[in-house]
C-alpha cells in the first residue's frame, strides 16, 4: 500500500513538472513574427515576450491552419486577438476556421468598414464561437508587457477605396513592424502626415506589392530597413509589380517574398 502511494505521489508530481514545463514553454522567450505562407493573401502570427499572440488577418482559405500548427506548440489553441485589416476575401477567408479550431478571444475591425454580406457572415461565425468583437476608431494603443506594444490606425472619415486598412505596428524588444493590410498611396500619404512619431524597421508591403500600394515617402520616413510582400506564387494579378520591387532596391530595403521564401519569420530577445 505504501509503495503504491509513492508510485502516485512521484507520477503526480511528474505531471505536475510537465505541466509547469508546458505553461513555462508556451511562451516565446523573444518577440516573434511570423509571415505565413498562406498563397495570394494576407495572415501574419505576432508573438509577446510575455505571451500574448496576435493574429492579423487569415489568408483566403484553410492554408491558415497549417502554418499555425508549424510556428505555435501543437498544445496551444488560444489566440488574444484577431486584427482584420478589411473584409477582402484573400484576407478574411481563413479566419473562421481559425476561430472554428482556436480560442480566439478577440477580434478588432475598422469602423469605417462598409457593410456586406460577407461582412456579416465573419461576424456573425465569430460571434457563434464566442469571440468578442470590437470596432476600433482612429489610433489605438495596445500593452503587451514590458517593452512592448501594438498600435492600431484605421480610417477618420468613409473611404472612396475598398483596399483601405485598418493598419498595426508591432513595437517589440527595441525592434519594430509595421502591417499596412492593402491601404492604397492616397491612405498611406495621410497616415504618413498624421504620424508622423512612428518608426518601423520591417514593413509589410500592401496589396501584395501592387503598384497602388507603395508610398515611397513613408518608407522613408520610417526609417525602413526591410520590406515583406505577402503573396503567391504565378498570382494571375502578377504581384509584385517590377515597378514596386526596383522602388524598393532603389531605397536600399531588403526584400522578403512569401512566393519565393515561404514563411518570412523574425525573432528578437534574449
Amino acid at each position: 500500500m505504501k509503495r503504491r502511494l509513492i508510485a502516485i505521489a512521484v507520477l503526480a508530481a511528474v505531471a505536475t513538472g510537465l505541466f509547469l514545463l508546458l505553461v513555462i514553454s508556451d511562451r516565446p522567450a523573444q518577440a516573434r513574427v511570423d509571415f505565413l505562407d498562406v498563397g495570394q493573401g494576407d495572415a501574419t502570427l505576432l508573438q509577446a515576450p510575455s505571451g500574448q499572440r496576435i493574429l492579423i488577418d487569415g489568408g483566403p482559405d484553410r492554408a491558415v491552419l497549417g502554418e499555425l500548427a508549424r510556428v505555435l506548440p501543437f498544445w496551444t489553441k488560444e489566440i488574444d486577438l484577431v486584427i482584420i485589416s478589411h473584409f477582402h476575401e484573400d484576407h478574411i477567408g481563413g479566419l473562421l476556421s481559425v476561430a472554428q479550431n482556436y480560442k480566439v478571444k478577440e477580434a478588432v475591425f475598422d469602423s469605417w468598414q462598409a457593410p456586406s454580406q460577407k461582412v456579416q457572415e465573419v461576424l456573425s461565425g465569430f460571434k457563434a464561437e464566442g469571440v468578442g468583437l470590437a470596432v476600433n476608431r482612429g489610433r489605438k494603443k495596445i500593452d503587451l508587457g514590458p517593452g512592448c506594444g501594438l498600435e492600431l490606425a484605421g480610417a477618420n472619415q468613409a473611404e472612396k477605396d475598398d483596399n483601405h486598412s485598418l493598419i498595426a505596428r508591432f513595437d517589440c524588444a527595441g525592434k519594430s513592424w509595421l502591417f499596412l493590410g492593402d491601404a492604397p498611396i492616397e491612405e498611406q500619404a495621410r497616415f504618413r502626415e498624421e504620424l508622423p512619431d512612428w518608426r518601423a524597421e520591417t514593413v509589410k508591403i500592401s496589396h501584395h506589392g501592387s503598384d497602388d500600394g507603395l508610398d515611397e515617402a513613408w518608407l522613408e520616413q520610417l526609417g525602413a530597413k526591410a520590406a515583406v510582400i505577402e503573396v503567391g506564387k504565378g498570382n494571375k494579378y502578377h504581384h509584385p509589380s517590377r515597378r514596386v520591387l526596383k522602388k524598393l532596391e532603389r531605397l536600399g530595403l531588403e526584400i522578403r517574398r512569401t512566393d519565393l521564401d515561404g514563411r518570412v519569420s523574425f525573432a528578437y530577445g534574449p
